[in-house]
């Protein structure tokens, strides 16, 4: 018998720019690919046209990710804005082609506040589309002249 365990996962570099000063702040955290991810994983495989993965939304929430998440805790915690992440941004990574890596930014004045989740959807609404992963982490205070930019590698091992 053949036991094959494959799993995506993933992890996120966060880097905080003050625009006027050149400060840089980074995090490291991983996520949690939720059951829609998954599922939405599933049925591109299969060729169902659902849409790509080309939106990322920071937030306010901090309960943990759970599985059966469909969108984050307070969508609507900063300005409800969903960053579309540019399309030459989005690598194929590793020569085993077992990963993606999504980029998106914000620049000064966008999404100020104590951001501590962020998610990766497929539709910029805030209430439509599927939700591909989440996580919470550490506040990272986005003040009005900062820049934010998030690396999100998706790995399917």
């Amino acid at each position: 018998m053949i036991v094959e365990n494959v799993k995506p996962n993933g992890k996120l570099r966060l880097v905080l720019t003050d625009t006027i000063t050149g400060e840089v702040k980074e995090d490291h955290t991983e996520n949690l690919i939720v059951t829609v991810g998954r599922a939405h994983i599933a049925s591109r495989m299969e060729g169902v046209t659902d849409a790509v993965m080309d939106w990322m939304q920071v937030s306010t929430g901090t309960t943990i990710p759970a599985a059966g998440n469909t969108d984050l805790e307070t969508p609507a915690g900063l300005d409800a804005t969903k960053q579309q992440m540019d399309t030459t941004t989005i690598v194929t990574e590793n020569v085993t082609d077992d990963s993606i890596e999504f980029v998106a930014s914000w620049a000064a004045g966008e999404d100020t506040g104590a951001i501590t989740e962020a998610g990766i959807f497929n539709n910029s609404a805030t209430s439509t589309g599927d939700m591909l992963a989440r996580t919470t982490f550490s506040v990272i205070n986005k003040g009005v002249n900062d820049s934010l930019t998030i690396t999100w590698r998706i790995t399917i091992a």
